[in-house]
């Protein structure tokens, strides 16, 4: 009986994805199918400052949703373009964050996302500690900026590694 050789198949020459960047196509992928779970809760879209609700509100989460994903795939394949669309998402999400927690209607708009999720009696929402969100919310800000600042940080070498790998399947 003759030996049976196995064929391995050859990693793609030059630089790999860096590693937080292969973890934070994984967050982004997981978290796109997350989102759909606010679904659920009836929870409105806050962007820019504005509290969507219905179907407004499910077309921004779906939009949100399905750009993750693209951006989470596409990052995890090497495709440049999509490495773009994360930096984007952040940049959009942040600036939409900043944006509501400037709202001078911010309490309002919080009572009222709270009161239509129906997470606690509508008399919590008048608590002093409702004073005490637009704090927590600007350190929830904190996320989105430590993403972005890690995107920015690997671009260069994610590039490197799409541009080897187009070299590589060409």
């Amino acid at each position: 009986v003759a030996p049976v050789a196995y064929a391995v198949p050859a990693p793609l020459p030059g630089p790999s994805i860096p590693l937080p960047i292969i973890v934070l196509a994984c967050f982004f992928l997981l978290s796109s199918v997350s989102v759909f779970f606010i679904f659920f809760t009836h929870m409105p879209a806050m962007f820019f400052g504005h509290a969507f609700t219905g179907l407004t509100g499910s077309v921004i989460y779906a939009s949100w949703c399905l750009l993750y994903a693209i951006a989470g795939v596409g990052m995890l394949k090497r495709v440049s373009w999509t490495y773009s669309v994360a930096i984007a998402l952040q940049v959009v999400g942040i600036v939409s964050g900043i944006m509501t927690l400037l709202n001078p209607n911010f309490d309002n708009l919080m009572r009222r996302a709270m009161s239509a999720m129906s997470v606690a009696p509508p008399e919590m929402y008048q608590m002093p500690s409702m004073a005490h969100l637009r704090g927590f919310s600007f350190m929830g800000l904190l996320f989105p900026l430590a993403i972005l600042g890690l995107l920015v940080y690997y671009r260069p070498q994610f590039l490197q590694s799409t541009q080897r790998a187009s070299v590589a399947l060409s």
